[in-house]
């Protein structure tokens, strides 16, 4: 059975596979510049999906220009469902989380948010006693608590010649 090169839908239905049929077919990324993208349909805690994206020889979403924001956000209008009352948005896990030590919001790298690319709607970390996280929702960058459950957003530099890369 050959795998479809069909755009991507909703998580839970990994662009509409099954999923016997997931089992034998590999993740779809989604390539910019010179950046890929999964946006997993599995979900699990921060950590869970730290780990998952490790797997993929991939890490967490760091978000480092106002053009792959962009890119991101616009992707996400692919990952939705109508509730009736409205558009819902899945929510996936990026690579920022609140370090308590130094009071910061930072990048899985430890390095430091830049303020001029996004506001957290509720910068609050305290509000979060199993740890601060973020997630993007749509076009909203949101924390939360690290322990919930919320889709993965890997990324890794485009892969040269079968080598993987991780940065």
């Amino acid at each position: 059975m050959s795998c479809p090169d069909s755009p991507p839908g909703p998580p839970d239905t990994l662009w509409g596979q099954t999923l016997d049929k997931r089992m034998k077919c590999p993740a779809l990324w989604i390539a910019n510049q010179d950046r890929s993208y999964l946006f997993s349909p599995e979900k699990g805690t921060w950590d869970q999906c730290k780990s998952s994206c490790i797997s993929e020889y991939a890490k967490l979403l760091k978000i480092k220009r106002e053009e792959e924001l962009d890119f991101i956000t616009a992707t996400f209008f692919q990952y939705t469902e109508n509730r009736g009352s409205g558009v819902y948005y899945y929510p996936f896990w990026t690579g920022l989380s609140y370090n308590s030590r130094t009071g910061m919001w930072v990048w899985a790298d430890n390095s430091a948010l830049s303020s001029s690319l996004f506001v957290l709607s509720d910068p609050s970390p305290q509000n979060y006693p199993g740890g601060a996280c973020a997630y993007l929702q749509g076009d909203k960058v949101k924390p939360g608590d690290c322990g919930e459950l919320r889709f993965c957003l890997c990324e890794k530099k485009k892969e040269a010649q079968g080598k993987k890369k991780v940065d």
